[in-house]
């Protein structure tokens, strides 16, 4: 199986045809467990899935009890594409929340205390009068996580 790995080195075809090829090989058997590895490291294929992007919360929720157990929500993307691309999480249904009103609110009252809305992003916690005041560590841990791009889009 030298030849083809040499083959899959010196590839010039249509990158379009790619995929298949290397299907037509793995699941035809025709490559050895040494050549399947090698292909499966070096081609990595994010999974197909069907991708929503609900304008509420009611339709987030309709959605989330439609395809009860088949869908993942995604907020910024950071973990859940991460995980999706190295076939670690294989959602069939993609529910992204980031345009929902209102879920990124981060706000203090001395009943209830700090509450952190789903969407608020860690640079919010960090950079939060009221966090600064009351929950220094928090701030202070949230500094840590990553850097300022993570921070903005986590």
């Amino acid at each position: 199986m030298d030849s083809l790995i040499d083959l899959l080195h010196d590839m010039r075809y249509d990158s379009s045809i790619i995929p298949a090829l290397l299907a037509e090989i793995v699941n035809g058997h025709q490559a050895d467990m040494a050549t399947r590895n090698w292909i499966n490291s070096r081609w990595k294929f994010m999974m197909r899935f069907e991708y929503f992007e609900p304008d509420t919360l009611d339709e987030a929720v309709t959605l989330l009890g439609q395809y009860a157990g088949k869908a993942s929500l995604m907020a910024g993307g950071t973990d859940l594409l991460v995980e999706i691309k190295e076939h670690l999480h294989r959602p069939d249904y993609v529910i992204n929340i980031k345009k929902i009103c209102d879920l990124d609110a981060l706000t203090y009252n001395n009943t209830d205390g700090l509450t952190i809305g789903s969407l608020t992003t860690v640079r919010a916690v960090e950079t939060s009068p009221v966090v600064l005041e009351k929950y220094a560590g928090l701030a202070q841990a949230a500094r840590h996580l990553g850097s300022i791009q993570v921070r903005n889009r986590a």
